[in-house]
């Protein structure tokens, strides 16, 4: 008799089990990128639970390498030593708790069949309820996918089911990189959605919106200045209306010429970046600039 190959029990069975402040709920998704791995939400119940050590512990194995690599700029195998009672501490404290993870509202997770991180997203829910048709936003505050399966297409599919699993107006998010800017503006235009980058419609130098759509990226960007301003933001400086500056400390490394790759390299996103987004870089660097994108359903605009 063949014995049956021995796999740990699913990740999502386990966090369900033990966390107590979240939701575990199920994907479905028929994407090829996607195929036999684990894809589920968490769902932050209770906040305060949500954000206590306990719960914390709880997921940090799970998450360590990736907050590791994301926060402190690390790279190489093995960048989180979770058997090191001070490295586990410190990243619990500053890349779990007091980071992007700890303020989620919701993290679609992507895992293998190992029970090994493969993807996330995470997000934060804002609504404004004076303005016409703008409600429910989402913040991606925090993206990642593990390098071994980058440039597939998992992130894309991410934004996409996140936003069309609930009644979302729209969403933003800060890039600094050609890549991610590209993967959400590809999933905008799946979606069918507008979306501005840097205060450009489409990505584009050559494209102004009408005032209304402006005016929502301007309430979205003041929104970002007040939740990133006190720990983040550059002091005392004002870049234009799309951008913000991180302390360096506080951020990935400044993008330079080289870093500007797209798989169009003549589109309008492209163009933006070199010919915007880098001098813009340069002004303010050695901190660093993020580009602010926004996307509206097309409906918003009726």
């Amino acid at each position: 008799m063949v014995e049956r190959e021995n796999r740990p029990k699913p990740i999502k069975e386990q966090l369900r089990a033990t966390l107590k402040s979240a939701d575990i709920v199920d994907f479905n998704s028929e994407a090829e990128v996607l195929k036999d791995l684990q894809l589920f939400e968490i769902i932050i119940k209770d906040r305060e639970q949500w954000e206590s050590k306990e719960e914390a512990e709880k997921i940090l194995d799970f998450f360590g390498d990736a907050v590791v690599r994301i926060y402190d700029d690390k790279t190489g195998p093995d960048v989180y030593d979770g058997d090191n009672p001070q490295e586990r501490s410190r990243v619990l404290t500053d890349n779990i708790i007091n980071a992007d993870i700890g303020r989620a509202d919701r993290i679609v997770v992507v895992a293998d069949q190992n029970n090994r991180l493969v993807s996330f997203l995470a997000s934060e829910t804002y609504n404004y309820p004076d303005q016409p048709k703008l409600n429910s936003v989402s913040y991606l505050s925090l993206a990642y996918t593990d390098l071994a399966h980058r440039n597939k297409g998992i992130c894309q599919e991410l934004v996409c089911q996140h936003f069309n699993q609930e009644d979302f107006n729209a969403f933003g998010a800060l890039s600094a990189t050609p890549a991610m800017a590209e993967s959400y503006s590809e999933a905008c235009k799946r979606m069918g959605l507008k979306f501005y980058f840097g205060g450009h419609k489409n990505g584009s130098l050559a494209e102004t919106g009408p005032d209304d759509e402006l005016e929502k990226c301007k309430i979205f960007a003041e929104e970002l200045d007040d939740l990133n301003k006190d720990d983040y933001l550059v002091k005392g400086v004002t870049p234009p209306l799309g951008y913000q500056v991180f302390q360096r400390e506080s951020a990935m490394a400044p993008i330079e010429s080289s870093d500007i790759a797209f798989k169009n390299d003549k589109g309008p996103l492209a163009q933006l970046f070199k010919e915007e987004l880098l001098e813009i870089q340069q002004k303010y660097s050695p901190n660093t600039v993020y580009g602010i994108l926004f996307a509206l359903k097309q409906e918003t605009n009726q």
